[in-house]
């Protein structure tokens, strides 16, 4: 009878114990869990674009020439204004080796481009100090002023001392 009583204690204790270490077990993946979670959340800064209908690849179809009235067909030529975040990227999709950079600031009515860097992989990228550079993407000066004649979800037209460009958002 005695052995009885202690075989049910006995079984009872490892139970109990059983029972204290998947608790354990329990605690230690939550707090795993909560760390990860924590670190997670921190670690990265998620900030918002404040850059609306503007954000997104927009293709240059279109190029007039001020001066003589002369209109040139663009779509063809691979040149597209990427707009993410602080930055626009200049990028002629057949020639990947001189794509620029530009900080930029947009209000209701202009485009302020500056700041331009090269983006050359192959050796560095550098910052642009001549405007020659520039001027096969049509844009005349290292810190450039585009007035924003219109503007919507789809369609944009800018234009500078000497050209109006016409983008659409592709």
């Amino acid at each position: 009878m005695q052995k009885r009583s202690f075989q049910k204690y006995r079984n009872y204790n490892n139970s109990n114990e059983s029972w204290q270490h998947s608790q354990f077990v329990k605690f230690v993946a939550s707090f795993y869990i909560l760390c990860f979670l924590v670190i997670t959340i921190t670690s990265c800064d998620f900030e918002r674009s404040n850059n609306g209908k503007f954000d997104g690849n927009w293709q240059l179809t279109q190029l007039d020439t001020l001066q003589t009235s002369r209109t040139a067909d663009m779509r063809g030529s691979g040149i597209f204004w990427c707009v993410q975040h602080h930055l626009l990227l200049v990028r002629n999709v057949y020639d990947i080796e001189h794509n620029i950079f530009f900080r930029f600031e947009k209000t209701e009515n202009t485009l302020r481009l500056w700041n331009p860097v090269s983006d050359n992989r192959a050796v560095s990228d550098s910052v642009v100090t001549s405007s020659l550079t520039l001027q096969p993407y049509g844009i005349q000066n290292l810190d450039e002023t585009l007035i924003i004649e219109s503007f919507s979800a789809d369609n944009m037209v800018l234009k500078n001392e000497k050209l109006r460009f016409y983008f659409r958002k592709f």
